[in-house]
């Protein structure tokens, strides 16, 4: 671990005016990588913070591994805001599934693992969903993903149409937003944002139907869940021959892509 990076606390903005929120770097680089924690603390663009309460704040999110250390100068920058000398020395666990892009609720997946050692004497074994749900995923992501998924989280919080700042039919939009759902909110209330994320893809599909759009003209053709989705879409809307026709013409649009 490098005790000369780990415990530092960055302040980044989010989205529209929902301030900043704060994360503290875990810097295990010279074994496996970079990490961070998120605390439930925000504050306004106006507001100085206070690193006190940031540090004693309940944990929100992580530790995640991000591709690099965040930088305090230039475009997407961060602010440095001081330093926890009492970092945690906890060494991260994670959870993995290669198949979770192919479905929207993870839990549904039978064969999870948790992944204990990460870059170092790695193990992992099959555990039941639940055990092992809030355990972030054993993947690196770019820094500016953690803005998204922690202005995701805010905007659950205070309530709001998260609708109404992202759009789901892209593609990486939805992954980063499985991602937080299915890791970071138990499953009653996961199970009620993925039937209403569901319930947007069926919708949106419907409603391009209905005017003659081609729906993967707005949806991945090749993606899994779009075509599951399409299908039952089309099967509600239309004849059974009408229906398979349209499946069909998925299907070729998928070999010409």
């Amino acid at each position: 671990m490098i005790d000369e990076n780990s415990g530092k606390i960055y302040g980044f903005q989010l989205i529209s005016d929902l301030g900043y929120a704060f994360g503290e770097i875990l810097d295990y680089s010279d074994v496996s990588g970079i990490f961070i924690t998120v605390n439930d603390y925000f504050c306004s663009k106006n507001d100085r913070p206070n690193i006190n309460k940031i540090i004693n704040s309940p944990k929100l999110f992580g530790p995640e591994r991000i591709h690099r250390l965040p930088n305090t100068r230039g475009k997407e920058s961060w602010k440095y805001i001081g330093k926890n000398e009492n970092y945690s020395r906890k060494y991260p666990s994670f959870k993995f599934n290669k198949d979770n892009s192919d479905v929207l609720d993870w839990a549904k997946l039978k064969n999870y693992r948790k992944v204990t050692g990460y870059g170092l004497n790695e193990k992992s074994y099959e555990l039941p969903y639940e055990e092992i749900r809030h355990l972030p995923e054993k993947m690196i992501r770019h820094k500016n993903i953690i803005p998204m998924k922690i202005s995701i989280m805010r905007l659950l919080q205070l309530g709001r149409n998260v609708y109404k700042y992202y759009n789901f039919t892209e593609l990486d939009n939805r992954t980063i937003y499985l991602e937080v759902i299915n890791t970071y909110y138990p499953k009653l209330k996961a199970d009620e944002l993925i039937n209403e994320l569901r319930e947007f893809h069926f919708r949106k599909m419907k409603e391009l139907l209905n005017e003659g759009k081609n729906v993967f003209d707005y949806f991945e053709v090749w993606d899994i869940v779009n075509a599951r989705i399409f299908k039952d879409t089309v099967h509600e809307l239309y004849s059974k021959e009408k229906a398979e026709e349209l499946v069909k013409e998925m299907e070729l649009l998928k070999t010409e892509k």
